[in-house]
């Protein structure tokens, strides 16, 4: 079941309501606590997670957008299921935009904000306990993406990026946990960091933008072929995620 959201969930300044209840609608879409088909109310949602309307119907929007929930004409909303092409979608966008923004971040990034992500990726280059190391790198590779999104000197830019991370985050939550984290491809993805945080640092723009292609493009791939792999296997399992199955 949803629980409530707390106030300290969103006590950043950085942290809209609106995203803060995507995140957990999301949240609950893809672990399977509200299933493909289930209807949604604005209404219902407003009180179990004891917020207003308005960050509600913004969220509901956003995942309408994002075609994990369908809305018909004088229906109700309801819970898509997701597809591997859905993921390749997602990260397209994740490309095209982060793309740009690690070309102008390479000119505009300030030289404090650089140090403190070079500072973040020695911290994550470590060797630490599993447990520990995961946490870690899941912070950094948040600050990562916002710092350079936020480089890169366009609101619209750094907003949309945002977005397309919470979707991100959402699929990490059946992509891998602490038992079965696939760390070769999460070590490979800190080598990543840091070609484009290199490329930044030398002001080479095209370098940078190349780099952050290239390390999307293998998280693409990634996810996608783990909804291809796993589908079948976890269409029956709620306590997973629902996946559409491909028509025959």
């Amino acid at each position: 079941m949803t629980k409530p959201i707390p106030a300290s969930a969103y006590a950043g300044k950085d942290n809209r309501m609106s995203d803060v209840v995507y995140e957990r609608l999301l949240d609950d879409i893809l672990s399977g606590r509200r299933q493909a088909g289930e209807p949604l109310s604005e209404l219902a949602l407003t009180k179990v997670l004891k917020v207003s309307r308005t960050p509600v119907h913004n969220a509901m929007l956003q995942l309408i957008k994002d075609g994990l929930v369908k809305q018909d004409p004088n229906c109700r909303p309801v819970i898509m299921g997701i597809e591997a092409k859905d993921i390749i979608e997602i990260f397209e966008m994740r490309i095209l935009l982060e793309g740009e923004t690690a070309y102008r971040a390479a000119t505009l990034m300030k030289k404090n904000t650089l140090q403190k992500l070079q500072r973040l990726h020695d911290k994550t280059a470590e060797t630490q306990p599993r447990k520990k190391w995961l946490k870690g790198w899941a912070d950094y590779d948040a600050e990562f993406h916002r710092a350079i999104a936020k480089a890169s000197g366009s609101q619209r830019l750094a907003h949309d990026v945002s977005r397309y991370r919470l979707l991100h985050r959402g699929l990490n939550l059946f992509g891998f946990n602490e038992e079965e984290a696939p760390l070769e491809t999460l070590q490979t993805a800190v080598d990543e960091h840091a070609q484009i945080l290199e490329a930044i640092e030398h002001g080479k723009g095209r370098a940078a933008r190349s780099a952050m292609h290239t390390h999307l493009r293998r998280w693409q791939k990634f996810f996608a072929k783990l909804f291809e792999d796993k589908a079948d296997s976890l269409q029956d399992d709620p306590g997973l995620i629902q996946f559409k199955r491909k028509s025959v």
